[in-house]
This record gives structure tokens, C-alpha cells and sequence, in this order.
């Protein structure tokens, strides 16, 4: 190792990750899913023609708990996207892109729209040609409760689940007394020991209590761990 570090090329100020932005195209879609309501998502491929028919694809969410996540630059989803694959950002009910009856209409007991709205972007996407099913890995970060439930609702769509700190026990965690539920979580998703229909609904998405034998899909569940005094 040597030093001072050698200078490495001189980067150009407006393009500080050093990219050809021509050899990439991005394109916007709106997708109608599920009770009329909307999901839009968008695609980022490499070369002239994005629609390649058997590509395999990620599709991430953008947004939730009510907050909007607008599409931004990120270097790393080059890489793969260099490799031939397509890189497409899932915008669903729960977040608030689309202002706060976006947010209200994936909450509580309409949180099921978050997971049909993030497979109908998927199922959109192979109809367009950007991939095909079982080609896609569903991601989603930190929101592993996503990509659990739309792995069990439809394991034929995925190739590959990547669950950044998966939040799969939604009952028994919302049921835990000590401590109590979790304060932030009862507006989101209901209070399950004080109200007999926010526990049945609770219990019909939550990823432990919907999983069923199926194919294993390659998966990458990176977690945290928490503990109590």
C-alpha cells in the first residue's frame, strides 16, 4: 500500500458515479390493480430494446407506513442491470406517493392492497415483456413483512426473495404482552388482543401463519436482533 493514495481518473463534477447514462433507459408504467385502484412502477434497463422477454428482474418496494419514496439514482442497481437484468421499482398503496388516501387505502384492515398491488406491478411487468415469472426477485427493504406475504400468496411469480430484516411473525409479535404492542404498529396493522377482527385479519397475511409447502425459493433474509432489559 502506498501513500499518499495514486489519484485515480479525474471524475467529471455532474456525473460523480462515472456511468453512460445512454447505454440505460428508464421507463414509467401505471398499472390498474385490485378495486380499481392504481400502482405505478418503473423499469431500468441497459441497451435500446428494455423489453426482453425471459430476463430475469427485480422488482423493489418504494414506500410505506405512509411515507412516499421518489425515484432517485442509485449506482447500485447498475450492476445487475449490466448483467442483462431489469431493475423495476413497485410503488403500492401504503405508502403516500399518491397523497394520504394512497397511505389510508394499505393500512389496517386494507393492507392487504400493499401485497396484490406489488404482485399486479410484477404480473404487469411480464405482460410488458420485462421478464417473466419465475424470474423475478421480490425485494424489499426494511419491510421484510412484504415480501413474505406475496411469497406465500403467489410462489409461482418469484425466483428469488431477498427480505431485508423480515418481519414475518406479524400475530404472535402484535400479541406479545411484554412488552406490549408494539405502539406505532396497532394503527397500522390493528390491535389483535383487544379486537377479534384485527387478529382474524392479521392472521390471514401474516407470513408464518400463511406459509404452505411450496418450492423453496433462494432467499436472503439479512436481520437485526433486538433485546430487552
Amino acid at each position: 500500500m502506498t501513500w499518499p493514495p495514486r489519484a485515480g481518473p479525474a471524475q467529471d463534477p455532474g456525473n460523480p458515479s462515472g456511468h453512460d447514462s445512454s447505454r440505460y433507459e428508464t421507463r414509467r408504467c401505471s398499472h390498474r390493480a385490485g378495486r380499481g385502484a392504481g400502482s405505478d412502477h418503473g423499469a431500468d434497463a441497459e441497451g435500446p430494446e428494455v423489453g426482453r422477454l425471459g430476463a430475469a428482474t427485480v422488482v423493489r418496494l418504494r414506500g410505506a407506513y405512509g411515507f412516499p419514496q421518489e425515484p432517485t439514482f442509485s449506482i447500485r442497481s447498475l450492476s445487475l442491470v449490466n448483467r442483462g437484468w431489469i431493475w423495476a421499482n413497485a410503488h403500492v398503496r401504503g405508502g403516500s406517493d399518491k397523497g394520504w388516501g394512497w397511505f389510508l387505502d394499505g393500512r389496517k384492515f386494507a393492507k392487504k392492497n400493499t401485497f396484490t398491488d406489488f404482485i399486479a406491478c410484477a404480473e404487469h411487468l411480464v405482460a410488458e415483456g420485462y421478464g417473466s415469472q419465475g424470474r423475478i426477485a421480490a425485494m424489499a427493504a426494511p419491510r421484510g413483512m412484504l415480501v413474505g406475504a406475496v411469497a406465500n400468496m403467489r410462489p409461482d411469480l418469484w425466483g428469488a426473495i431477498i427480505a431485508a430484516v423480515p418481519f414475518v411473525d406479524v400475530l404472535n409479535t402484535m400479541s406479545d404482552t411484554e412488552p406490549a404492542p408494539d405502539a406505532a404498529g396497532v394503527p397500522e396493522w390493528g390491535n389483535p388482543l383487544e379486537d377479534a377482527a384485527a387478529y382474524d385479519y392479521i392472521a390471514s397475511y401474516s407470513p408464518m401463519r400463511t406459509s404452505r409447502p411450496k418450492p423453496i425459493r433462494p432467499s436472503w433474509p439479512p436481520a437485526g436482533c433486538q433485546t430487552r432489559a
